[in-house]
């Protein structure tokens, strides 16, 4: 989440009119931004549970996918 908000405010900052939000604005950008995470996060929670699985495939997906994301980023 924070490397998300990290490159949104990075973003931000290439625009013109980002010298012109005020501190309420951005929090108010920040705090939708976390929202729509918590809720995607919380829908593949749901997704996880509702599939069941090997918890030990479950792991070893875990790590190839956390090792993609590394390489990718």
């Amino acid at each position: 989440m924070a490397r998300r908000l990290n490159m949104l405010l990075q973003e931000m900052k290439m625009k013109p009119a980002a010298s012109t939000l005020t501190r309420d604005q951005l929090e108010a950008l920040f705090q939708a931004e976390l929202a729509r995470m918590t809720e995607h996060l919380d829908a593949l929670q749901f997704a996880g549970k509702r599939v069941g699985a090997n918890a030990l495939h479950d792991l070893r997906a875990d790590l190839e996918v956390g090792w993609a994301y590394r390489q990718a980023s």
